[in-house]
């Protein structure tokens, strides 16, 4: 069965075997556009617009048929996954295959139906390595890249409320560094693992992550961290703040359920 995975970078494997005749970044976007859109046709023109917008319609129909060549060369069994003819193209997303992003999907469908499923939001949050196929530049990918990465990003902001609440601050720390490391210029991320750091006993360390948000905010923004987070840490120096404060999780609106696919 094939297994391919967008997020973090791009990866496909056919059983356990990895497939190394996907190093083109152009054949890599090219099969994550048919499986992202596996549900519809696409019709050849719209798919060389897309591609290659500033070429003639001419030169990127050409250019979409070398590509496509390419594509049903290097992936095995090719005619179980790709349905076309002479205007249109399809994935076949029935066939036996799987994809990190519809897997990311159908958790969050999940988490919408069951709000706050610490073990939905654990596994979603395990799955999504990192911003989808991030070598793609093409205008189609990003309103799906940012869609699915704000929801996610929802996500672990209320397993880490979840587990604060539960005081347990080691595992909320683990998943408070991952949302750091998805935007390290949230301030509110900063003061959130200061306090669980603290709460967790490690003082020295929750002044340490005061110390990398200064920096970060210095080189990347030229400012300075806000008065809540200097306060924070001055609370901190003065052996005042020992536990993060409460708060109930919100589960994410309905509407922002990612586009992909639909």
């Amino acid at each position: 069965m094939l297994q391919l995975k967008l997020l973090g970078g791009f990866q496909l494997y056919n059983n356990d075997d990895i497939i190394s005749t996907f190093e083109s970044a152009r054949l890599q976007a090219l099969l994550a556009y048919l499986v992202l859109h596996g549900a519809q046709r696409q019709s050849r023109q719209q798919l060389a617009y897309h591609f290659w917008p500033v070429s003639t319609e001419s030169q990127a129909r050409t250019n979409l048929r070398k590509l496509f060549l390419q594509l049903r060369r290097a992936l095995p069994d090719a005619e179980t996954y790709l349905t076309f003819d002479n205007q249109t193209i399809q994935w076949c997303h029935n066939a036996p295959f799987r994809c990190d992003v519809k897997d990311v999907q159908t958790l969050l469908k999940q988490l919408h139906d069951h709000p706050l499923n610490q073990e939905i939001l654990t596994q979603l949050l395990d799955l999504y390595r990192g911003v989808l196929l991030p070598s793609c530049y093409d205008d189609w990918i990003v309103p799906l890249r940012e869609r699915l990465h704000q929801d996610v990003m929802a996500a672990l902001d209320q397993l880490v409320t979840l587990l604060e609440n539960q005081r347990a601050y080691s595992e909320g720390i683990r998943y408070a560094q991952r949302l750091l490391s998805f935007d390290p210029l949230e301030e509110k991320s900063y003061q959130r693992l200061m306090r669980l750091r603290a709460a967790d006993g490690d003082r020295a360390g929750a002044l340490k992550v005061y110390q990398e948000c200064t920096e970060i905010l210095e080189r990347e923004l030229g400012v300075e961290p806000s008065t809540a987070t200097a306060a924070l840490y001055q609370r901190l120096l003065n052996g005042e703040e020992t536990a993060p404060a409460t708060g109930a999780a919100q589960p994410p609106a309905v509407d922002r359920l990612p586009l992909v696919g639909r």
